[in-house]
């Protein structure tokens, strides 16, 4: 089980030490604790899951290993969750889906769609991100 006060502790830990210009969580699952760290000052961008986002949050990882501009760290894990993603056509517009396996339902893909959406949204109440070098993503799966 996830114990929420130790995850906002070390985000928050983080967030300082790498001094990130945002944060993105997605809102059903983290809306708590979003709140909790923007009363904290730090930069927090919450993703609504929904038809305008889902088929962006798509383009973005496929624009990232078509354009082969991104460089992933070695994490199994994500490796393997991004292995299982599927493009899947909606009323919409595209969105990724991952199998609900045992492993879980590709948490650690749908981390890094979000990361990358965060990395291109500019219309945000936090402005462009400034932070020059690599995206850091975290948590991975336990």
């Amino acid at each position: 089980m996830v114990q929420l006060p130790e995850v906002t502790a070390r985000v928050a830990e983080l967030a300082r030490l790498f001094r990130l210009a945002r944060i993105a969580f997605d809102v059903w699952q983290g809306q708590h604790m979003g709140q909790l760290l923007q009363a904290e000052g730090l930069p927090m961008m919450p993703v609504q899951f929904g038809q305008a986002t889902l088929p962006a949050m798509a383009a973005e990882v496929l624009s990232a290993f078509n354009d082969r501009t991104i460089e992933l760290y070695p994490d199994v894990d994500l490796l393997a969750d991004l292995a299982k993603l599927r493009v899947v056509e909606r009323s919409y517009g595209v969105r990724l889906e991952s199998p609900r396996d045992a492993r879980g339902h590709g948490d650690t893909a749908t981390a890094l769609a979000i990361a990358l959406l965060a990395a291109k949204d500019f219309s945000g109440p936090i402005g462009p991100p400034t932070v020059q070098g690599d995206l850091l993503c975290w948590p991975t799966a336990a």
